[in-house]
């Protein structure tokens, strides 16, 4: 009450000084209109403009006026309109990322449609072997994100960490930004635990004939042996010690802080059995879980090392090593193992 009165006797002794009849006083008239509107600014409180979606009520924060927020949510509505991109990439083989956003669409949206985007208006697919003599068709292009009001998201194939890799760009408005995301983080969650390719043994190979680099290299498989190999006494416990056991008992090692990284180097003449080794160990190594990728060509052991990190527990096989290092410990062998 003290305060109003106060309020009151300043107006008075404004108008006293500015003349009683100021009504066409102008001046007088912008002073008033200042006066009113600091001491409603006095009494408002300060209040956040951003808009938030959250239960099914439309709130207004306490002190905010009508127009406002009106002009918050039009703030906020322009921003949303907007188009942005999303660009994701994910370590794992492009397949296996393909794959996973087919599935998270799937599940996450109901619906999963393919567009034609090709030079052909078509929609593709990449053919990719998942076991000796079967190969299926992983859907490639631009997909449809139903909902979100024509939303796509394209699959790609990029190197990260010197190996090549999953991506898929996302073209949407920034309303659908927060959704699209958690839908991407749970494609990551599934090509990083369902593999087509893991606990498997295959071969692959990162460069082309005239030793240029595949574009996308692709596992294939081929088959294990049946026979048991058999070496001298002294050899075959040196193989079950460094190579079998570790790969049957993995588990048991890794609880006791046992390392189950290792190089062995395998040598001897054409024909005494290097290749049926390899087969023997695919199979055991399988077996156990693991995964078992055979490497023909040693220059390319760098790139095969590096690609069988997703796979892990893995064996990678080089035929030859020697073609390519020799057999003197230089630095490029130590490099390669």
């Amino acid at each position: 009450m003290a305060a109003n009165k106060q309020d009151e006797l300043m107006k008075a002794e404004l108008m006293k000084a500015l003349g009683k009849d100021h009504g066409g006083n102008k001046g007088a008239t912008i002073l008033m209109k200042l006066l009113d509107m600091a001491k409603t600014a006095e009494n408002e409180k300060a209040w956040d403009p951003t808009v938030e979606r959250v239960g099914d009520k439309i709130i207004l924060p306490e002190g905010a006026n009508i127009p406002d927020v009106i002009d918050a949510l039009q703030n906020q509505y322009d921003f949303e309109e907007q188009e942005t991109e999303i660009h994701v990439t994910i370590p794992v083989a492009p397949w296996d990322g393909a794959s996973a956003l087919q599935k998270a669409i799937k599940s996450e949206l109901g619906l999963f449609n393919q567009m034609g985007d090709g030079w052909d208006g078509k929609a593709h697919q990449i053919d990719v072997e998942i076991e000796l003599g079967k190969t299926i068709q992983i859907p490639w292009g631009t997909f449809q994100l139903p909902g979100m009001e024509g939303a796509t998201v394209k699959t790609d194939a990029g190197f990260e960490d010197g190996r090549i890799a999953f991506m898929c760009n996302v073209a949407c408005k920034r309303r659908f930004e927060k959704r699209i995301r958690r839908l991407l983080d749970v494609v990551r969650k599934i090509a990083t635990k369902e593999s087509l390719h893991r606990g498997k043994a295959f071969s692959i190979s990162f460069l082309d004939a005239n030793g240029r680099p595949e574009a996308m290299p692709k596992p294939k498989f081929f088959e294990l042996t049946r026979e048991v190999p058999i070496f001298r006494d002294d050899l075959q416990n040196s193989i079950d010690r460094n190579v079998l056991i570790p790969i049957k008992f993995a588990k048991e090692r890794k609880e006791s802080g046992r390392s189950l990284k290792r190089g062995i180097l395998f040598a001897g003449e054409y024909g005494v059995g290097k290749t049926l080794l390899a087969s023997y160990i695919a199979k055991a190594a399988t077996e156990a879980g693991w995964t078992f990728i055979y490497v023909r060509n040693p220059a390319e052991l760098p790139q095969a090392l590096k690609w069988a990190v997703q796979y892990q527990p893995v064996v990678v096989f080089v035929e030859d090593i020697d073609r390519v290092a020799g057999m003197d410990r230089t630095v490029e062998v130590n490099t390669l193992l």
